[in-house]
């Protein structure tokens, strides 16, 4: 793709992503009456939050697709998600969150994806030339024992902890405070770049790993500091509005299927089209039962189960 092509459709895509920003910021407000308030604590929060939760979890898992050559995976169904979700939930049940302030989730959210990671590379990544089937299946059972950790976590809890960490777990962008929000953005923006950075090399994986591996790639290497990555911003995601399932299934499978693997256009055109898909979701969520709203994960696990389904059903073909 040459780089007046490449400008002009990430063009597009920003200015769709534009048009969704303004539209999720705006829906049904009443600009004759204007109230500021509503604006600065509620819709622009709640918008921004959107983008930066769902670029990262478009171009991590894009990425690990990639890397692990599999449309099925994520950090979702890497067991990635439900290992931050079970530090998360442990810092809420335990009251840390109160103790030491916002930094608690995410560090402790970064604890159980890390976890999840070693466990991964434990069990497939230590070989040279790693089983990418056994990778998913690995992720798939770490998936399943932290929802079964979550609900024994739940049982021991407090009711006031129950409420908050269930809440929590359904996927919510309603983070009001601009420190969180700017933190999750500005790690939105630095996976970006170094993605960005390394995408030529994460083109090699395209090749299989032999071939790559003969053009001089570091292809175990690679692996790890991508699943690191998808750990550290994972953690971040699921700190600042909890278990949002199946964007990183949708948003890379679309793309890859109108504008091919490249990852010098997919790093970028996931990150974009991850964010104004939440933003999208967030919008369905507010309208389908309005005046009350879904929880945003609502959304994006009907959608995202219905687009996993039809791709696994035609990779048994």
């Amino acid at each position: 793709m040459d780089k007046k092509t490449f400008l002009k459709k990430i063009g597009i895509l920003l200015i769709f992503l534009g048009l969704l920003f303004l539209l999720n910021v705006f829906y049904n407000y009443d600009l004759k009456k204007v109230d500021l308030k509503i604006l600065q604590v509620i819709r622009l929060p709640r918008a921004l939050l959107a983008i930066s939760v769902g670029g990262i979890l478009s171009v991590s898992a894009a990425v690990l697709q990639g890397v692990f050559r599999n449309p099925l995976v994520e950090t979702y169904t890497l067991g990635i998600s439900g290992g931050a979700g079970i530090g998360v939930a442990l810092a809420i049940s335990l009251g840390l969150n109160k103790i030491f302030g916002y930094y608690a989730l995410p560090f402790f959210g970064f604890l159980g994806a890390l976890a999840v990671f070693w466990l991964i590379y434990q069990f497939a990544l230590r070989k040279r030339f790693f089983e990418v089937d056994k990778v998913l299946m690995i992720g798939v059972m770490i998936s399943f024992i932290s929802s079964a950790l979550l609900m024994l976590i739940l049982s021991l809890s407090k009711t006031e902890s129950i409420n908050n960490v269930i809440y929590w777990l359904m996927g919510s962008l309603d983070e009001s405070d601009y420190f969180v929000i700017f933190l999750t953005l500005i790690v939105s923006f630095i996976i970006l770049i170094v993605f960005g950075l390394i995408s030529n090399r994460l083109n090699g994986f395209l090749l299989g790993v032999e071939k790559g591996s003969s053009l001089g790639i570091d292809i175990v290497g690679l692996t790890k500091l991508t699943v690191f990555l998808a750990c550290f911003s994972c953690a971040f995601a699921v700190s600042s509005s909890g278990i949002i399932p199946f964007v990183g299934i949708v948003v890379p499978h679309i793309l890859k299927a109108i504008y091919g693997n490249d990852f010098r256009f997919l790093v970028p055109a996931s990150f974009i089209s991850g964010a104004a898909f939440m933003l999208f979701a967030d919008l369905v969520a507010k309208i389908i039962i309005s005046p009350n709203e879904l929880p945003v994960g609502v959304i994006t696990g009907i959608i995202g189960g219905i687009i996993f389904i039809n791709i696994y059903r035609k990779r048994l073909k």
